[in-house]
């Protein structure tokens, strides 16, 4: 029997996850056992990374990641309503994801190397913008009306974005 299990150590800090894994040796079966652990340990530990990073993030961090994930979730939502949800589409969006927070967090050390304070923010609003952008089109391929003002404030924003990089 597999049995996966992540206990939740409590520290003042932040939460972090200790894994703990339990199998039998039964032919190719170990094999696939070790890859289901590789891939739950590992979406543990990036969960566990990402709110520790969360907790030190500035707003427009925090308002990026939220907005990144909300728009996975109607790009998601606008595939299926349209008939053409795919897995490799969905990764595709992943990867995507992830590379846009790496170039954020680039962005973050080298405007401390370079002492640019303000490249970070740059760099997240430009890609604020975008996302925003693309929840207005995922919103708008299922039909749902957008109010103009909320139109208006992503054009703003993709401006203010643009003219400072």
């Amino acid at each position: 029997m597999f049995n996966l299990f992540a206990i939740n150590v409590l520290n003042p800090v932040n939460s972090t996850a200790l894994f703990f894994q339990i199998y039998t040796v039964k032919g190719g079966e170990k094999v696939q056992k070790i890859l289901v652990f590789i891939y739950y340990g590992t979406s543990i530990s990036v969960g566990t990374a990402v709110t520790f990073f969360y907790e030190n993030l500035t707003p427009l961090g925090q308002a990026l990641l939220l907005i990144i994930f909300i728009d996975y979730l109607t790009g998601i939502s606008a595939a299926f309503y349209e008939g053409k949800l795919s897995s490799k589409e969905g990764f595709k969006g992943i990867l995507t994801k992830m590379i846009i927070i790496m170039i954020a967090a680039m962005a973050h050390f080298l405007g401390k190397l370079m002492n640019m304070p303000h490249l970070e923010d740059m760099v997240i609003l430009f890609y604020l913008s975008n996302e925003l952008l693309s929840i207005i089109e995922n919103a708008g391929r299922m039909k749902v009306p957008i109010p103009n003002v909320i139109r208006n404030a992503v054009v703003i924003l993709k401006n203010r974005g643009s003219e400072k990089s």
